[in-house]
Protein backbone atom coordinates (compact mmCIF):
# COMPACT_ATOMS: atom_id res chain seq x y z
CA UNK A 1 0.00 0.00 0.00
CA UNK A 2 1.38 3.09 -0.97
CA UNK A 3 1.38 6.66 1.36
CA UNK A 4 -0.86 9.23 0.29
CA UNK A 5 1.94 11.94 -0.44
CA UNK A 6 -0.49 14.91 -1.29
CA UNK A 7 -0.20 16.43 2.34
CA UNK A 8 3.98 16.20 1.78
CA UNK A 9 3.44 17.92 -1.54
CA UNK A 10 1.22 20.43 -0.23
CA UNK A 11 3.51 21.60 2.30
CA UNK A 12 5.57 25.17 2.16
CA UNK A 13 8.72 25.59 2.89
CA UNK A 14 9.75 28.73 5.33
CA UNK A 15 12.19 31.60 3.67
CA UNK A 16 14.20 31.59 6.72
CA UNK A 17 11.80 33.71 8.36
CA UNK A 18 9.91 31.36 10.37
CA UNK A 19 7.10 33.44 9.10
CA UNK A 20 5.22 31.76 6.01
CA UNK A 21 6.05 27.88 6.16
CA UNK A 22 4.02 25.08 6.60
CA UNK A 23 3.18 24.80 10.48
CA UNK A 24 4.39 21.41 11.97
CA UNK A 25 3.35 20.27 15.03
CA UNK A 26 3.25 16.93 17.07
CA UNK A 27 -0.56 16.25 15.82
CA UNK A 28 0.71 17.25 12.29
CA UNK A 29 3.37 15.15 11.80
CA UNK A 30 1.18 12.06 13.62
CA UNK A 31 -1.81 12.53 11.40
CA UNK A 32 0.64 13.33 8.18
CA UNK A 33 3.13 10.96 8.31
CA UNK A 34 3.24 8.33 11.16
CA UNK A 35 -0.79 6.91 10.78
CA UNK A 36 -0.31 6.45 7.28
CA UNK A 37 3.31 4.64 7.38
CA UNK A 38 2.25 2.74 10.78
CA UNK A 39 -0.94 1.50 8.33
CA UNK A 40 1.56 0.68 5.03
CA UNK A 41 4.00 -1.31 6.94
CA UNK A 42 1.59 -3.32 9.22
CA UNK A 43 -1.71 -3.18 9.17
CA UNK A 44 -4.48 -4.31 12.67
CA UNK A 45 -4.47 -7.72 13.85
CA UNK A 46 -7.12 -9.29 12.90
CA UNK A 47 -9.32 -12.12 15.23
CA UNK A 48 -9.88 -14.94 13.31
CA UNK A 49 -13.74 -15.93 14.09
CA UNK A 50 -14.26 -19.64 15.93
CA UNK A 51 -15.27 -22.46 13.76
CA UNK A 52 -14.30 -25.88 14.47
CA UNK A 53 -14.31 -26.81 11.28
CA UNK A 54 -11.18 -25.00 10.70
CA UNK A 55 -9.44 -27.58 13.32
CA UNK A 56 -8.95 -30.96 11.53
CA UNK A 57 -6.49 -33.76 11.91
CA UNK A 58 -5.25 -35.96 9.44
CA UNK A 59 -6.14 -39.72 11.05
CA UNK A 60 -8.71 -39.78 13.86
CA UNK A 61 -9.91 -36.63 15.11
CA UNK A 62 -8.96 -33.08 16.90
CA UNK A 63 -11.73 -31.61 19.20
CA UNK A 64 -11.63 -27.61 19.64
CA UNK A 65 -13.82 -25.91 21.13
CA UNK A 66 -14.21 -21.77 21.17
CA UNK A 67 -12.67 -21.24 24.76
CA UNK A 68 -9.90 -23.86 23.96
CA UNK A 69 -8.49 -20.86 20.93
CA UNK A 70 -7.42 -17.87 23.40
CA UNK A 71 -5.85 -16.68 20.70
CA UNK A 72 -5.87 -16.81 16.68
CA UNK A 73 -5.22 -13.82 14.91
CA UNK A 74 -2.99 -12.35 11.80
CA UNK A 75 -1.30 -9.19 10.77
CA UNK A 76 -0.43 -8.75 7.26
CA UNK A 77 2.35 -6.33 6.16
CA UNK A 78 3.01 -6.37 2.19
CA UNK A 79 3.07 -9.77 1.44
CA UNK A 80 4.07 -11.25 4.97
CA UNK A 81 1.40 -12.15 6.79
CA UNK A 82 2.08 -13.06 10.82
CA UNK A 83 -0.46 -15.37 12.69
CA UNK A 84 -0.71 -16.41 16.47
CA UNK A 85 -1.95 -19.33 17.58
CA UNK A 86 -3.07 -20.49 20.79
CA UNK A 87 -4.88 -23.90 21.65
CA UNK A 88 -5.77 -25.07 25.32
CA UNK A 89 -6.58 -28.58 26.81
CA UNK A 90 -7.87 -29.31 23.47
CA UNK A 91 -8.74 -33.59 22.62
CA UNK A 92 -6.48 -35.55 20.00
CA UNK A 93 -8.28 -38.99 19.33
CA UNK A 94 -7.11 -41.88 16.44
CA UNK A 95 -3.04 -40.60 16.63
CA UNK A 96 -2.89 -38.44 13.71
CA UNK A 97 0.25 -37.53 12.53
CA UNK A 98 -0.76 -33.99 11.52
CA UNK A 99 -2.88 -31.51 13.14
CA UNK A 100 -4.28 -29.17 10.62
CA UNK A 101 -5.84 -25.46 10.77
CA UNK A 102 -7.26 -23.85 7.67
CA UNK A 103 -4.96 -20.77 6.41
CA UNK A 104 -7.10 -17.40 7.73
CA UNK A 105 -8.26 -14.75 5.63
CA UNK A 106 -8.75 -15.91 2.31
CA UNK A 107 -4.50 -15.69 1.60
CA UNK A 108 -2.77 -18.67 -0.07
CA UNK A 109 1.21 -19.12 0.41
CA UNK A 110 3.71 -18.03 -2.06
CA UNK A 111 6.33 -20.52 -0.47
CA UNK A 112 6.32 -23.40 1.62
CA UNK A 113 8.03 -23.04 5.00
CA UNK A 114 8.76 -24.62 8.03
CA UNK A 115 8.83 -23.32 11.52
CA UNK A 116 9.27 -24.45 14.82
CA UNK A 117 6.13 -24.47 17.51
CA UNK A 118 5.83 -25.29 20.99
CA UNK A 119 3.76 -27.98 22.31
CA UNK A 120 1.87 -30.04 25.43
CA UNK A 121 0.84 -33.82 24.24
CA UNK A 122 1.65 -35.79 27.41
CA UNK A 123 5.01 -34.82 27.71
CA UNK A 124 5.93 -31.22 26.59
CA UNK A 125 7.77 -30.36 23.65
CA UNK A 126 9.06 -28.29 20.09
CA UNK A 127 7.03 -29.73 17.20
CA UNK A 128 7.34 -28.59 13.50
CA UNK A 129 4.81 -26.42 11.43
CA UNK A 130 4.35 -26.96 7.72
CA UNK A 131 2.56 -23.97 6.00
CA UNK A 132 0.59 -25.96 3.50
CA UNK A 133 -1.75 -24.62 0.40
CA UNK A 134 -4.85 -24.10 2.32
CA UNK A 135 -3.74 -25.01 5.78
CA UNK A 136 -1.15 -24.67 8.39
CA UNK A 137 -0.31 -28.83 9.93
CA UNK A 138 1.27 -29.41 13.02
CA UNK A 139 3.62 -32.19 13.68
CA UNK A 140 5.06 -33.57 17.06
CA UNK A 141 8.70 -33.51 15.23
CA UNK A 142 9.98 -33.22 11.70
CA UNK A 143 9.72 -37.27 11.52
CA UNK A 144 5.54 -37.26 11.60
CA UNK A 145 5.97 -39.28 15.08
CA UNK A 146 1.84 -39.44 15.70
CA UNK A 147 0.11 -37.40 18.26
CA UNK A 148 -0.74 -39.29 21.39
CA UNK A 149 -4.77 -39.62 22.45
CA UNK A 150 -5.70 -36.61 25.26
CA UNK A 151 -5.04 -33.36 25.72
CA UNK A 152 -2.76 -31.14 23.51
CA UNK A 153 -1.50 -27.68 23.57
CA UNK A 154 -0.27 -25.73 20.86
CA UNK A 155 0.70 -22.26 20.76
CA UNK A 156 2.82 -20.80 17.50
CA UNK A 157 3.75 -17.68 15.84
CA UNK A 158 3.78 -18.06 12.11
CA UNK A 159 5.43 -16.33 9.40
CA UNK A 160 4.01 -16.78 6.05
CA UNK A 161 5.08 -15.01 2.77
CA UNK A 162 1.45 -14.80 0.60
CA UNK A 163 0.38 -14.09 -2.98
Amino acid sequence: MAINRGPWNALVDDDGSNLVGSVWNKAAIKDVLLDPMDAAIAGPWTDVPFSAANFTAGAGSWTVTAAQVPTFAYVISAKTMMIALVVDSSTVAGSPAALAVAMPGGVSRNRRTGQPMSYYNGTAGTGWVNVGTSAIEFYRDMLGTAWANGVTNISAIITINIV
